[in-house]
């Protein structure tokens, strides 16, 4: 199984986004939507008191890392972004027990150890029989 979840403020400019490149943002990442949307999850793009807000998540059945790749693009299009991604891949041998989490600041993504959720086994689910 291949889970993820992530959220993002989508801002041109950390210190301002007038009317006119808050519009241009947001019509950029519209036309890239699809690439979150692995058919198993939701992408909720809208704007909330004046900003732009990205939601994101899903199941499914294989590795779907296109959603990182689109994450990371985010940061492309709008260099003043920031938000995470929690990512769980039960097929990767060294990692299926643990989130990774991949967090962007000002438009840069690095990646974190997860200790909130992590090991899954036995924080948030019990060990198989």
């Amino acid at each position: 199984m291949f889970e993820y979840h992530g959220w993002l403020t989508v801002q041109y400019d950390v210190e301002y986004d007038d009317h006119a490149q808050l519009e241009s943002t947001y019509r950029a990442l519209a036309a890239k939507l699809d690439a979150f949307d692995t058919g198993s999850g939701l992408v909720d793009l809208r704007r909330v008191n004046g900003q732009i807000q990205l939601h994101f998540g899903g199941y499914t059945n294989h590795p779907h890392w296109s959603v990182l790749d689109s994450f990371n693009e985010v940061g492309t299009i709008a260099p003043g972004s920031f938000g995470t991604l929690w990512v769980r891949n039960d097929e990767d041998p060294e990692l299926h027990n643990e989130f990774q989490i991949f967090a962007m600041r000002r438009g840069q993504t690095i990646t974190a150890s997860d200790t909130l959720l992590s090991p899954c086994v036995p924080l948030i689910e019990n060990q198989d029989e």
